[in-house]
């Protein structure tokens, strides 16, 4: 997986570029896949690590209104691709993510299996939390960092600071409703967000029914994937161009939402099959747990998950 610290920054290759090489990319991907697989199946570690990381998000409240604040970028590079010592309960690792709103902490170093990291775990959490806000508070004191699956205003006129606005013809997303100064700025994003549209043909769109919608204004399932294509074609910029859902024509709606996300290391493949397959039984226990997403674009959702626009 490509590194996400804020100092690892490398010169990416837009699409037309990248295109010539995409089956001779195809077949080293596919080689050196099966070479860690040779090199790693029989692998045993006898000591087993996990960890978890946080999405943190960065909501600027000057004034008495929220809105995003757009300097993760800024924020990451005075927290550093790490900060603090050994000890997981008072040291962290930190990551770029999708949005320059938002500032990813992860366990580091990793707990072990043990039943006394268990007890690790919050004061970790809370190191982490207050690391975070005082270096955000440091480039902007209005600027408070939050917990929250998706902000509920973002693509709304007004609902950045800086002020941004939309760019249609522009070279990243051409989205009607959300500025690319949304995106970070770090190159990974910026490029994969333009290569995305140039090589499927069109913008992304996601296409979210609204909790007042009426049957007949329902999408049924297989046109929802060819939408985006004939909003295209036929050149479309309305910021409502579906009665009765909410529209997202962004990659920004979906992958600036946050999360808390677990990995584990096990003693081998076996254990790890067989923990994945426990965790996929209490997958939707935790969606529901975790439904807290009711709000899109500052209107209602008949949704209350971030799947579907995720």
């Amino acid at each position: 997986m490509p590194e996400t610290k804020i100092t690892d920054v490398k010169s990416l290759l837009p699409w037309e570029e990248a295109s010539k090489h995409r089956d001779a990319l195809k077949d080293i991907a596919a080689h050196q896949f099966l070479a860690i697989w040779n090199a790693q199946r029989e692998r045993q570690d006898n000591e087993l690590r996990w960890g978890e990381e946080i999405e943190y998000m960065l909501v600027d409240l000057q004034g008495g209104t929220a809105k995003v604040a757009l300097c993760a970028d800024e924020v990451l590079r005075r927290l550093g691709p790490d900060s603090g010592g050994s000890d997981p309960t008072t040291s962290a690792g930190w990551r770029t993510e999708y949005g320059n709103m938002m500032v990813e902490g992860v366990t580091l170093p990793p707990f072990s299996w043990s039943l006394d990291d268990i007890l690790l775990i919050e004061p970790s959490l809370s190191w982490r939390r207050r690391e975070v806000e005082r270096v955000a508070a440091e480039v902007n004191p209005n600027v408070r960092v939050v917990t929250m699956a998706a902000f509920p205003l973002l693509g709304v006129p007004g609902s950045t600071v800086p002020a941004s606005a939309p760019s249609p013809e522009g070279n990243i997303s051409q989205s009607v409703l959300c500025a690319d100064e949304v995106t970070s700025p770090h190159p990974r994003y910026q490029t994969l967000t333009a290569n995305y549209r140039k090589r499927k043909g069109c913008k992304v769109g996601a296409f979210i029914p609204r909790e007042s919608i009426r049957d007949e204004e329902r999408i049924p399932p297989g046109m929802v994937e060819r939408l985006p294509f004939e909003l295209s074609r036929k050149k479309v910029s309305s910021t409502d161009p579906v009665p009765g859902h909410i529209y997202m024509d962004s990659q920004a709606f979906g992958a600036c939402q946050c999360c808390t996300q677990a990995t584990f290391l096990t003693r081998n493949l076996e254990d790890a099959r067989h923990l994945t397959d426990q965790l996929l039984v209490l997958a939707p226990l935790f969606m529901a747990l975790s439904a807290a997403t009711p709000f899109l674009r500052g209107l209602v959702a008949e949704t209350d998950t971030r799947w579907e626009t995720f």
